[in-house]
């Protein structure tokens, strides 16, 4: 489900009223038309229930990027193990990442594609549906079952994929083949911020502090409005201009 979708999707959970039927709808409809001066445009018998008002704004700015951030998590979960998955696929269809022809390979891809692909996506690579989505999908396994992926990285001791970061704090990443530790405090994904007012975002690996007042994602600014995508205040623009 896209954000947009995601967005009306709670939107109706929250609360709107139903012009058709002149009826309420939603979990919270009742304490919002207490918040009339807020919460509805035009007055008397000309007021309406503003279903982007911004009290529903404000709540789904700070939800959106919570369920952003557990959806992450969970496809970097998932980034680590499809791999093996894939190579699992690939070795029951007697692909051989050495063979001097690649006859019998284009056999067991085909056959590993929809693993392969669903792989792919959570990993960032772009694959395409034309004619040449095979040669894409080799592409990609000849990178992660190739001598260069098998080995393990820099910092780590053992064999691939058993590798072990020599950082006692790091944590050796598959996926990504690689060392990954917390950027402030704690054993990744397990991360804690030192700095005050200070959050852990697993999404980037991330600890991110409010830009004037707040906890972040819940930021305040002294003048203009809280961007939450820059994490920065934004100027209204008459005090960009300077106003008159």
């Amino acid at each position: 489900m896209t954000s947009t979708g995601m967005s009306e999707f709670l939107q109706n959970k929250i609360g709107y009223h139903d012009n058709k039927d002149g009826k309420n709808y939603g979990m919270c409809m009742s304490v919002l038309n207490k918040c009339q001066d807020i919460t509805y445009t035009g007055s008397g018998q000309n007021a309406e229930y503003n279903p982007v008002n911004n009290v529903v704004k404000e709540f789904l700015n700070r939800t959106l990027v919570q369920i952003k951030s557990s959806q992450d998590t969970i496809l970097a979960d998932y980034a680590e193990d499809c791999i093996m998955d894939v190579a699992s696929c690939l070795a029951q269809n007697n692909y051989d990442a050495d063979a001097l022809t690649q006859t019998g390979n284009n056999i067991a891809v085909r056959a590993c594609l929809p693993v392969i692909y669903t792989c792919m996506s959570v990993n960032g690579v772009q694959g395409n549906l034309d004619n040449d989505t095979t040669v894409s999908a080799q592409n990609w396994i000849k990178e992660i079952m190739g001598t260069n992926i098998r080995q393990c990285p820099s910092g780590t001791t053992g064999a691939y994929p058993d590798c072990i970061c020599t950082d006692a704090n790091a944590v050796y990443i598959i996926s990504k083949n690689q060392c990954i530790k917390c950027p402030e405090s704690g054993k990744y994904p397990n991360c804690t911020c030192t700095t005050p007012n200070a959050v852990y975002v697993a999404a980037t690996n991330q600890c991110i502090k409010c830009p004037e007042s707040g906890t972040y994602p819940d930021c305040t600014c002294t003048n203009g409005a809280y961007d939450i995508a820059s994490n920065t205040c934004t100027s209204n623009a008459s005090d960009e201009t300077g106003g008159e």
